[in-house]
């Protein structure tokens, strides 16, 4: 197999306003918006690490320093966990990163869409191929989204752009990319910024995951501005077909879109009923609202209580969740208790009852039942999930070599070799000397068994 230059660094672009989450996020920015016990944006990055990526970018805007304080170093709140003696939350913070990644702030001066972002990145990226992850688009995969686009760029060498098959009146809302196959693996010949439905015969969305050649920044410069008076990536990328071969990979994972307030109730809901401190309890809320709506709110048990306390006598028509008389409430319709002209929470409810559809089965319930239940969760959510069957492809997560060879063989390359001059080529990582970017700062660890500090 060819080598091909190893992907060390990750850009995380973070500079986005997050009105859709106001007021929410006028003080803290959506990236740190938490599903369950960790921000998005901690999921983002531990999905770079563990696909090998250690040095961490971030772009950066105004109010963003929360960001930067995630990944520092707490000494007070350090301190005062170990003389509390809670060694499990003392682990658990001073390796949010570990010690071998450096982590890079750079602050976008304008926002200016996400190609002006990455452009922002371009000293501290250097010649070297890298990947961004958008902390908005949450994907919840055995193997992450990331180290399977990578495995590709392993194998080819050249762009990988993470895909997704969305409902086709969605496209407005998405980059759309056309290819002359339907498979998991296929060469991109045409990519536009959210076409509308009647303007494209595609339905495979760009969500998120990118793998980049370094090319890419001297055609950001070269594009200008596009829709919305911004810099697309879309549009760098479209020009990029020119020059070299880009891929569309069909991740194998479920994504949520965590950048709408239903794709984040949606994320909390799938985390929460899969989390070690939470699953029980919170399964028992969740079918509690989805069969009897959100008015009526039930009273759980503490676990534990003092011998010496005195239970009042429960009355009749108390508002109580009672676990053993489940089986009397079954026929009680779960829209019941909704204001009707409600439509939103009306589609939560039903959210709900998908995922306890499918996390909840009855133990009288066989295999097929089950399985049959499963394929309603999946018609019912409000994302459609990357599974083997869609994609149409076996079970692997991975593409076989002769499908990459086809991808990327499938039509000759223009030589752009002699646009690359010497002022073209990007600055070094020391310089951080960017016309687009400014306050540059690096966390670098001083040994392998410290955590990383500021240093401007």
């Amino acid at each position: 197999m060819m080598s091909h230059t190893k992907i060390r660094k990750a850009v995380f672009p973070v500079a986005g306003m997050g009105t859709r989450f106001l007021p929410a996020t006028k003080a803290s920015p959506k990236e740190m918006l938490p599903i369950v016990d960790k921000p998005l944006i901690q999921y983002a990055v531990e999905e770079a690490i563990a696909a090998g990526c250690t040095e961490l970018v971030f772009i950066t805007g105004r109010s963003k320093r929360t960001i930067e304080d995630h990944f520092d170093k707490a000494y007070e709140l350090e301190t005062e966990l170990h003389l509390r003696q809670k060694d499990k939350l003392l682990t658990q913070i001073q390796n949010i990163i570990p010690a071998n990644a450096t982590c890079t702030f750079i602050r976008q001066a304008e926002a200016l869409g996400l190609g002006h972002a990455i452009l922002c990145s371009e000293p501290a990226i250097g010649n070297e191929p890298f990947a961004v992850i958008l902390a908005d688009d949450l994907i919840d995969a055995p193997q992450g989204a990331l180290s399977q686009l990578l495995e590709t760029y392993n194998q080819v060498g050249s762009s990988v752009i993470g895909t997704q098959v969305i409902p086709h009146e969605l496209t407005e809302q998405y980059g759309i990319v056309e290819t002359l196959q339907w498979q998991k693996l296929q060469r991109i010949h045409h990519i536009v910024e959210k076409p509308k439905p009647t303007d494209t015969v595609s339905s495979l969305a760009v969500v998120g995951r990118y793998i980049l050649t370094p090319r890419i920044f001297d055609l950001l410069r070269m594009i200008g501005r596009g829709a919305g008076g911004e810099i697309q990536l879309t549009d760098a990328i479209a020009k990029l077909l020119e020059y070299e071969p880009v891929l569309a990979q069909n991740f194998i994972g479920k994504r949520f879109d965590c950048g709408s307030k239903l794709g984040y109730l949606e994320a909390t809901v799938a985390f929460g009923l899969k989390h070690a401190e939470t699953s029980e309890a919170f399964k028992a809320l969740v079918k509690h609202y989805a069969r009897h709506g959100v008015a009526a709110a039930p009273v759980i048990a503490p676990v534990s209580q003092p011998e010496n306390v005195v239970h009042h006598q429960h009355q009749p028509g108390e508002n109580e969740w009672v676990a053993e008389h489940e089986e009397d409430n079954e026929d009680i319709d779960i829209n019941s208790a909704l204001p009707m002209n409600n439509e939103d929470v009306a589609q939560l409810v039903n959210m709900l009852s998908a995922f306890m559809s499918s996390t909840n089965a009855d133990d009288d319930e066989d295999e097929d039942d089950e399985e049959e239940e499963a394929e309603q969760v999946a018609q019912t959510v409000s994302q459609p999930e990357n599974t083997v069957e869609q994609v149409n492809t076996v079970a692997e997560a991975q593409p076989e070599p002769q499908m990459v060879e086809q991808a990327i063989h499938h039509e000759p390359v223009a030589d752009a070799s002699s646009t690359e001059t010497e002022e073209t080529k990007a600055v070094g990582f020391q310089s951080l000397n960017n016309p687009y970017a400014f306050g540059a700062r690096r966390y670098v660890p001083s040994n392998p068994n410290a955590r990383p500090n500021v240093k401007p």
